[in-house]
């Protein structure tokens, strides 16, 4: 409950924000290591060290 209220807060901020759900993971996420740590690699890849543009932020699609 506390990620979905952080994630809705940093979206309402317009700050890019991605929430990831593991099925079945323990909280401590050690069955996932290598999926959690290629995700965080790739969104500081991506806005941070190529500073790519913040994405649209606004609902969008259908």
């Amino acid at each position: 409950e506390d990620a979905l209220k952080m994630t809705a807060k940093l979206y309402e901020l317009n700050h890019p924000v991605r929430l990831l759900f593991l099925e079945g993971a323990q909280h401590n996420l050690s069955e996932q290591r290598e999926t959690v740590w290629y995700t965080i690699r790739s969104f500081f890849d991506h806005y941070v060290k190529n500073t790519q543009p913040l994405p649209e932020m606004k609902p969008h699609g259908n």
